[in-house]
């Protein structure tokens, strides 16, 4: 029998959560320098065929790991958004 406890369950859950939000900042912090790439060189912020690549294949590795694609899309738009924003800003 499996002595895991849900209080470690939970624990490892935490530990996942702290390595998405460093994950999380991480990118808007690459996203930044892309902003500022992009004023540099007269680039709109949205690049809509680099947007739709990079949503298609997200969706394609939720696909594979079983995850539902509907959840990867939204919080991908939401991530998306705030990129668009961030790079708007710049």
């Amino acid at each position: 029998m499996n002595d895991i406890t849900l209080e470690d369950l939970r624990t490892q859950i935490d530990q996942v959560d702290q390595q998405l939000i460093a994950a999380l900042h991480h990118r808007m912090e690459l996203v930044k320098q892309v902003g500022v790439f992009k004023k540099r060189h007269s680039l709109p912020p949205l690049d809509q065929k680099r947007w739709q690549a990079v949503l298609d294949s997200k969706i394609a590795l939720a696909k594979q790991k079983g995850l539902d694609e509907s959840l990867v899309h939204d919080i991908y738009e939401r991530i998306h958004q705030t990129t668009l924003e961030i790079q708007k800003q710049i």
